[in-house]
């Protein structure tokens, strides 16, 4: 039985990965040249351990606080992410894949491959998926992303987190490399971005290098019609609360992979990761309203060794355990909820 996966990205290779590894025969269609991995921040939170180990030479850092920042409030905790390198960690999941058994074809477009017999079709390509759009999947709507890399004197140890609803749509963040270099962005609205001036906050920082549409999860947006699915960006697999795809895009092809393998129905199975993603949404939708005196508001209820502990123990990749554990220790959340 084969397999035609579109997109050698970390979903596309890690999901080839599973299947071939089952015994599926897997191609893996790639249009660029080679692999090269689009916008992201590297940083993944420790869940990523259950999905895939994680090898020391594609680690760059690993962080052990973070600081929020409103108008007027910072709090800090601890916690334990990991900053990758992204060449690195998606040219080892290639190799994971090839060793496997699948094959991967690069500078192949979609009308080459559409052409090639296949008992299985998926999307992994993307964001702007060619797939979604060819078997009239609903479209996906976006936030910007926007990212440079700048030398400076950064914490290592600390990444930063910047919530100003006078100059940040969403919100910004510092990830550091290492003391010397970091990366620094923020999101935005995709078509009609609540501000056209660049944040005050980065001003002293070098202005923007790299832009990519961040998919928007929609409940509504199918992952599968008949032999042909949809995984990771494409099927708008991102938590909206960060614009992180990685490990969510992970969950995905792992599901997928069990559903193919196992005769499975991936909608079905795939219940629970929809929950996280749309907890995600609501809160992004919430915090989207927000004012700064409602963020200030906001990190005051955070700044308590209960919230702190809840923060620091439970993994935001896990959301629906999260938020209730937060609202356990801090009942006051209940008022700014209203």
């Amino acid at each position: 039985m084969t397999v035609a996966i579109i997109g050698a990205g970390p979903i596309g290779c890690y999901l080839g990965y599973l299947l071939a590894k089952g015994g599926k025969k897997v191609t893996i269609y790639e249009m660029k040249k080679k692999i090269k991995p689009s916008l992201c921040t590297g940083l993944v939170s420790q869940e990523i351990n259950q999905l895939i180990p994680l090898k020391q030479d594609f680690i760059l850092n690993e962080i052990k606080h973070v600081r929020v920042h409103s108008k007027n409030k910072k709090i800090n905790f601890k916690i334990h992410d990991y900053v990758l390198d992204r060449n690195k960690f998606d040219q080892y999941l290639a190799e994971l894949a090839k060793k496997a058994g699948a094959s991967i074809k690069f500078n192949k477009i979609f009308t080459q491959v559409s052409k090639i017999k296949y008992n299985h079709l998926i999307g992994a390509d993307g964001p702007i998926s060619v797939v979604s759009d060819r078997f009239g999947f609903e479209k996906n709507e976006f936030y910007l992303g926007k990212q440079w890399e700048t030398l400076g004197g950064f914490n290592k140890n600390r990444y930063e987190v910047f919530l100003d609803s006078d100059s940040i749509e969403t919100f910004g963040w510092i990830v550091p490399e290492s003391n010397h270099k970091a990366r620094i962005g923020f999101m935005e609205n995709w078509i009609n971005p609540k501000f056209v001036k660049f944040p005050k906050i980065f001003k002293k920082y070098p202005r923007i290098k790299f832009m990519a549409p961040i998919p928007i999860y929609n409940p509504q947006k199918q992952w599968q019609k008949g032999n042909v699915y949809l995984v990771g960006d494409a099927a708008g697999q991102v938590k909206a609360t960060t614009g992180g795809g990685l490990i969510p895009g992970m969950k995905g092809a792992k599901i997928l992979a069990n559903c193919i393998l196992n005769n499975k129905d991936y909608e079905k199975e795939s219940r629970g990761l929809r929950r996280e993603l749309n907890l995600h949404l609501k809160i992004r939708n919430f915090l989207n309203k927000f004012s700064n005196e409602d963020y200030d508001h906001l990190l005051r209820l955070m700044d308590n060794d209960r919230v702190k502990r809840v923060l620091e123990n439970t993994s935001r990749d896990r959301p629906i355990k999260l938020v209730l554990k937060l609202l356990l220790s801090q009942p006051s959340f209940v008022s700014l909820l209203l």
